[in-house]
């Protein structure tokens, strides 16, 4: 009796052992679980807004293709008509933008929209009175009522954080502008002209944006935007000098700065 028991002690001992040894084998032929694709916070869509500061050069020159009956020049050397009006358009913008990232080791690139309400604009008035002639008071304004880009972005990350970028793309935006030329005394001409209209355009510029949180960006950017070029023709509606007129060329070009704040979406990185 005691030697069975014996045998079958050994038995069960020998059958555990085995089964361990086949199930730590079994355990070691088994491939490990793949590593998670890497979490992106650059990549991916996000959205943001943004306001800034923006300003243009002195505009307003006289086109000298587009004569009067007096002849330009010799209105411009009377003193009648100011040869530059001297705007300078300025002030402040806001509005939002949304746009989409990659990432490939350092590297990010990607596409940006945005479009802003913009209060930059200004007033001119320029006063002529040379003596013993006829002189004119003249007001201008220059507005740019909207705008937007629609940009590549490409740049570096100098930190896991901290993204410097270059970015270029197409302009679009909406301006305007009037001028009156008031004869002194006012009876002796009155011109009066105005433009509207939405324009094309490019822009170009640069920026760092920080990632603060894995979710949420602060950037800092400067953009020149350059809208091309208007013409206002101003005609004398009272026709006391009947077919006169002048033209004034305005350029639409500015530099904004500006800063902004992106909630990102995340995805998954190009390359480790």
């Amino acid at each position: 009796m005691k030697k069975l028991i014996v045998t079958a002690s050994c038995i069960a001992v020998g059958l555990c052992v085995a089964m361990r040894t086949g199930l730590a084998a079994d355990m070691a032929l088994k491939a490990p679980p793949p590593a998670p694709a890497p979490v992106c916070n650059w990549c991916g869509w996000y959205v943001g807004a943004n306001g800034g500061y923006g300003w243009g050069n002195s505009t307003g020159n006289i086109d000298p293709n587009f004569p009067n009956v007096f002849g330009a020049a010799a209105a411009v050397a009377s003193g009648f008509i100011p040869s530059n009006l001297a705007v300078r358009p300025q002030g402040g913008f806001g509005g939002g933008q949304i746009g989409y990232n990659w990432q490939s080791a350092q590297w990010v690139w990607g596409l940006e929209a945005d479009i802003q309400g913009s209060a930059i604009k200004n007033n001119s008035t320029v006063l002529f009175a040379p003596a013993g002639v006829v002189g004119s008071t003249t007001t201008t304004s220059d507005n740019l009522n909207w705008f937007g880009t629609a940009r590549l972005r490409a740049g570096v990350l100098a930190s896991p954080n901290l993204l410097l970028y270059g970015t270029g793309g197409l302009a679009y935006g909406h301006v305007g502008e009037n001028v009156a030329i008031v004869g002194n005394p006012a009876a002796s001409a009155l011109f009066v002209g105005s433009g509207s209209q939405t324009r094309l355009g490019w822009s170009a510029g640069a920026g760092a944006e920080w990632m603060v949180t894995n979710n949420i960006s602060l950037k800092a950017e400067y953009l020149f935007v350059d809208l091309g070029r208007t013409s206002v023709t101003t005609t004398d509606p009272l026709g006391v000098f009947p077919g006169a007129f002048f033209a004034y060329n305005f350029k639409s070009e500015f530099n904004m700065v500006r800063a902004g704040v992106d909630w990102h979406f995340g995805g998954l990185a190009v390359a480790k």
